[in-house]
Parts: structure tokens; sequence; C-alpha cells
């Protein structure tokens, strides 16, 4: 970064001791995928599977981010809608407010060490009245599938992506 940004002062003394007026053209960001309400799929095979740590959420200007905080590689992820919300193992309902219901499923991975102890530090089941987040809740951890579920009073669509340095899978739904 900071060569980069030595070459471009270079180049701006250069371009004014020679009498040119110097035109700056911004680097493009790095794009983010458009909302949706259509499946999200991603698979891959990390090894070792990563671990899950922890859920954040928060209420941001124009959409309500969830992000999910992984120990290791990142892995595979599916983000969809769902008609109800259970959990796994029982098959019993999710009590969280709302009508509409994201299912985020992550595959290979896991929220457990090697003897069995929760390594998860996020909430498992939390209440929000946030513009479109009503709610967020652990489902389950089973056999390399780690899954959350996500309570929304409408069908706002979403985007998923990832992030890293740590790996992160980020979900948005817009307001």
């Amino acid at each position: 970064m900071y060569a980069t940004l030595r070459r471009t002062a270079l180049v701006l003394l250069a371009s004014v001791s020679l009498g040119v007026t110097p035109v700056l053209v911004a680097a493009p960001a790095t794009a983010l995928p458009s909302y949706s309400t259509s499946p999200v799929v991603r698979w891959s095979q990390p090894d070792p599977h990563p671990t899950v740590v922890n859920l954040r959420y928060a209420r941001h200007a124009g959409f309500d981010r969830v992000v999910v905080d992984l120990d290791g590689k990142a892995t595979g992820y599916r983000v969809r809608y769902v008609d109800t919300l259970r959990y796994d193992g029982s098959g019993d309902r999710v009590p969280l407010p709302g009508t509409r219901f994201i299912e985020v499923l992550l595959r290979p991975a896991q929220a457990h060490d090697d003897d069995g102890r929760s390594r998860y530090r996020g909430p498992t089941l939390k209440r929000l009245w946030f513009p479109s987040l009503r709610g967020v809740a652990l489902t389950g951890d089973f056999e390399g599938v780690v899954s959350f579920g996500l309570a929304t009073d409408r069908r706002a669509p979403f985007r998923v992506f990832r992030l890293s340095q740590p790996n992160r899978l980020v979900i948005d739904i817009a307001h």
C-alpha cells in the first residue's frame, strides 16, 4: 500500500512540474453481490473443517447484517428462505417472531471441539426488533453441519458474501 501511495505521489508531482493537470481516477471497489430472495449456494470442502465461533448482528442504513465468525478456512454454505425454522435433531419449531425465515447452513463446519465441548459463544436464541431482522437462532451443530435461522416479517431480499482475515460469512437483509 505504501509503495502504491508513493508512486501516486511521484506521478502527481511530475505532472504538476510539467504543467499537466493530473486527473485522478478512483480504483473500483470490490463489488458486492446484488440483493435477491433466491437461494445462495456455494459449496467447498476445506480440510480441516472450520469451527463456527460466533454470530453477530447489527442494524445499518438500508440493511440489517448478520456475521458468522469462523475459526479456520472458509466453508461452503446455503442461504435460503424456508417455511418454518426447526431445530436439527428434535425437529422442534424454533420460537422466533416473524412470518418469513431464512435458513443459513454451513457445511462442512462444527461449533464444538474434538471433545464435544461447544466453542460457539454467540446467541442461541435472540429476539430482535430491527427493521428487517426479527431474531436469530443457532438451530444445529451435527455431523459436520452448523445451521442458523434468521426471522423476518417479510420476504426481504438478501445478499451473501465472504470476508477473510479472519474468515466470516456475511448476510445482509434489505430494509
